[in-house]
């Protein structure tokens, strides 16, 4: 009687690892890739937003300095913190954040500068 319930016992861990096997595993690779992308998002979205401030505070703070140094400074900061944090970002990729950066800044002077000459005007 033991030995019947002892190899019934087995039947059934066997049927659930095939089904942990067959449906279950799948689910986990399909969601530790989800993750892995999401992940490597946030990573690219961190790598944006320096972008952004380091290009303004190369603005700020190296006034002096021309467009080529200020772009390198800021290269070499994105280019650390790509490394820090372990993103798979290229430096193309960098290259085309920051002059998308550089961009979104100098429309947004345009911008100030025509709305404070129709506030002048008005």
């Amino acid at each position: 009687m033991n030995e019947l319930i002892f190899e019934s016992w087995k039947l059934v861990v066997m049927i659930a690892a095939a089904i942990f096997v067959r449906y279950i595993t799948p689910t986990l690779k399909e969601l530790q890739k989800y993750v892995a992308q999401l992940i490597e998002d946030l990573k690219e979205k961190r790598v944006t937003q320096w972008a952004i401030k380091g290009v303004n505070a190369a603005e700020q703070l190296h006034k002096a300095e021309t467009g080529e140094e200020k772009k390198q400074i800021v290269t070499e900061t994105l280019q650390g913190l790509r490394d820090e944090i372990g993103s798979n970002l290229t430096d193309k990729q960098l290259e085309i954040l920051l002059e998308a950066a550089v961009r979104a800044m100098n429309e947004e002077k345009k911008r100030l500068e025509k709305k404070e000459e129709g506030e002048g005007n008005g």
